[in-house]
């Protein structure tokens, strides 16, 4: 569509992600956060923890209005009180979200459809790994061996997880996959590097001289 509209071939520059420090704390427990809403498949996260009893979930939902919602969260809430390993979190703001991450054995991920979840960049930054069911954005789960990916299944999910949880305490060479990718691939100086090379700006003169940079693009 690029071509045939403007006689250009599509370039495609990644979203920019911080880069955290990498982790330090000893894994815990499987992370979701994520808005309570129906395609990011909650309860499928319940189903999770109950198929795997002995590891522990947490589960940071956040409230959304609409009145579907609000029936979804008390689904969740009935369900979880039924389960002894799992800790539903209250919400927090993003810098009170991060000592979570490095706590977690993967960040989980239940959705029908996502685009590159950001949780994912800022988990794999601290070396933290995915655990996804539905979706591995462009494969980059699989393909570099960033977590886990069950492909839709909610068995093959309990028994990756399983792993997970029982590796929980050797996962040096796959912290290091996770931090190299967004080294790589996401962090500023690349990512700005893009840009500017798109928009047929020096790169050297953007870092030097920026107010120039911006009258030349």
């Amino acid at each position: 569509m690029c071509q045939s509209r403007f006689g250009r071939l599509p370039l495609v520059i990644k979203s920019v992600a911080e880069p955290g420090e990498l982790r330090t704390s000893t894994p815990e427990a499987f992370l979701w956060a994520g808005r309570v809403i129906s395609y990011k498949r909650p309860l499928a996260f319940l189903d999770l923890a109950r198929a795997v009893p002995e590891a522990r979930f947490w589960m940071l939902g956040i409230p959304q209005p609409g009145e579907r919602n609000v029936r979804l969260l008390a689904d969740v809430r009935r369900a979880a009180a039924e389960l002894p390993n799992l800790e539903l979190l209250d919400p927090r703001p993003r810098d009170d979200v991060m000592p979570l991450i490095d706590r977690a054995v993967a960040i989980v991920n239940t959705s029908e459809f996502e685009g590159l979840s950001n949780t994912f960049l800022e988990a794999w930054s601290r070396g933290v790994p995915a655990l996804s069911l539905s979706h591995d954005p462009d494969g980059l789960i699989e393909r570099l061996g960033l977590g886990s990916f069950a492909h839709g299944s909610g068995p093959r999910l309990a028994a990756v997880a399983r792993e997970l949880w029982r590796l929980r305490n050797e996962q040096r060479e796959l912290a290091q996959r996770c931090r190299r990718y967004v080294l790589d691939a996401h962090r500023p100086e690349t990512v700005y590097g893009q840009w500017f090379d798109a928009l047929g700006v020096p790169r050297a003169t953007m870092v030097a001289e920026p107010e120039a940079a911006a009258a030349t693009a």
